[in-house]
Parts: C-alpha cells; structure tokens; sequence
C-alpha cells in the first residue's frame, strides 16, 4: 500500500502489547498505531471492563489527517466485548431482551449485549458522518472478528457456522453494492 502513496493507520481503544500488536502492526507495514496508551480515554462500558469506542471517531481523524494523500486505517473497537454480566447491570436498559426457554443469567448477558451493540450503532453513526466530512473517496467496510462469547453453538446461529461473521460497507461515492462470501484477510 506504501508504493500506491497510502498512509497506514491502526487505531485500537485497548492495549498495545496485547498480542504484541504493536510489534505485529509495526511488521505488517501500518506507518502508525495509536492503541489506548496514547488515547485520553474517560468512558467506559456499564462493567467498566472495557473503553467505550466514541474515542476512536477523533483518534481515527487524526491519524487520517497525519498523512497528505490517501489513507488506509485498520480501526478496531472493543465496545461489545465480555464477559457478560449474569445479573442485571443496566437498569434502564433502551432495549430489554425475552428469551424462550433459557434461564435468566442468559437473559440479563443477553441484553447487556444488546445494548452495548447498540452502542456501536451510534459509534458508526458518528464514524460515518466524520468520514463523510472529509471530502475524499472513502469505503468504509466493517465486520466482527468473533460472536459473542456466550456458548453459542453452530446450532444457534443462521450461517450454521460460529466462525462466520458477517459484515457491512459504507462508500460516500456510489459504489455499487455486492453481496460475497470473503474472508477477513
């Protein structure tokens, strides 16, 4: 991407070290990796175990505005990660949860899922409207490294096939929309 005059970005609301991913990112050729270290974050999830991901909306924006030219930024969130909660952790939750047959420990891990995915709907919300500021081509493609992490079998989910997830993409110049099965390299 280098030789194509692409700046490289990797901007991730958790720890740099973990995974070695500064030394990872560095290797893969990324030019800069802004991980939570570098980042003033205030705000986090109802378990307070993970950082909220609106901080990655400006961290993103600076690391597209330290390059002239075009860029290519990896930005990762952790906003819907676990554990879940057994008990009820929001107590005005925007969405509650019903499910059949299934004790009420899954009930509340559920709907803290819920609406922390929630969550991430304003995140890309906010994410698309910078991007769409910045008056340049710009596709935005979005996808899940992994389901929740709740004991879901092959059997609970449509694709039939827990290590499918499935993802989105957002342009601000008309590119056409086309439905493949990829993988995420």
């Amino acid at each position: 991407i280098e030789k194509l005059g692409y700046g490289t970005h990797v901007v991730h609301n958790n720890g740099g070290n973990f995974y070695s991913r500064a030394n990872a990112f560095s290797q893969m050729g990324f030019d800069t990796f802004t991980s939570k270290e570098l980042l003033d974050i205030t705000d986090y999830t109802p378990l307070k175990t993970w950082p909220t991901d609106d901080i990655l909306v400006g961290a993103t924006k600076d690391a597209l505005d330290s390059t002239k030219g075009p860029d290519y930024c990896y930005t990762i969130t952790v906003g819907t990660h676990g554990d879940y909660p057994k008990q009820q952790v929001i107590k005005d939750p925007e969405y509650t949860v019903k499910l059949k047959g299934s004790d009420e420990e899954h009930k509340w891990m559920w709907e803290y899922y819920i609406n922390m995915l929630h969550n991430t709907d304003r995140f890309l919300k906010e994410y698309t409207d910078m991007l769409s500021k910045r008056n340049e081509p710009t596709l935005l493609i979005c996808f899940g490294d992994h389901l929740p992490t709740m004991g879901l079998k092959n059997s609970d989910v449509k694709t039939g096939d827990i290590y499918q997830t499935k993802y989105i993409t957002w342009n601000n110049f008309g590119m056409e929309k086309q439905d493949q099965d990829l993988t995420s390299y």
